[in-house]
């Protein structure tokens, strides 16, 4: 489902309905994430279910006022200001933790992707979308060369490779293959282990 089919659906059209506050908290778990789990939730926000995307698209519509796809830094910073307390530099480090691909923009998709970090694990059918989409070349493994279209830079795609250092599974290929996503993935980010 695209994210224009999700704003077209009835649910969404409802009369009456007060819009929520963004949920904060989501937030603030993406904001501990590594890179590669952002990536991956970034890859399951645009398969999400008819369901998922639904219930994304209301807070979605709520961000995105002028209906331009995309949400500034500042716009974004404004609608969290409004809603929650929190300093100026919570909410810098919110924003920027959203922006996974380093545009300086948040989209839809990046936005779901931050709403999904909640879940702490990834389920194994949709973990082999994530690993089918990461190696587009289809070669059993996910290269530097997959890594840096997916972060949008060769430096941000190191910064992944730099976090699979303590991956046995990465470390015993040398490559990141379906058992390494899957062992660092299973990892809970240090801000959910202390949970």
């Amino acid at each position: 489902m695209t994210a224009d089919t999700a704003l077209a659906h009835p649910w969404l059209a409802a009369p009456g309905t007060a819009p929520r506050p963004i949920p904060l908290d989501r937030l603030r778990a993406f904001v501990g994430l590594t890179r590669l789990r952002k990536a991956a939730l970034n890859i399951l926000a645009h398969h999400l279910t008819e369901r998922e995307a639904a219930d994304l698209a209301v807070a979605w519509r709520r961000l995105d006022v002028g209906n331009k796809g995309v949400l500034r830094f500042e716009d974004l910073k404004r609608t969290l200001r409004r809603d929650h307390e929190g300093t100026e530099e919570e909410l810098d480090a919110l924003v920027r933790a959203l922006d996974v691909n380093g545009d300086h923009l948040i989209d839809y998709y990046e936005f779901s992707a931050a709403m999904l970090a909640r879940n702490r694990t990834i389920r194994d059918d949709r973990l082999v979308e994530v690993f089918e989409e990461m190696d587009a070349d289809a070669t059993g493994h996910v290269s530097l060369d997959n890594l840096e279209r997916i972060m949008g830079s060769r430096a941000h795609a190191e910064e992944v490779l730099g976090e699979l250092a303590g991956n046995d599974a990465f470390r015993r290929a040398g490559k990141l293959t379906f058992a390494a996503l899957k062992e660092q993935l299973a990892r809970l980010p240090q801000s959910q282990a202390a949970a």
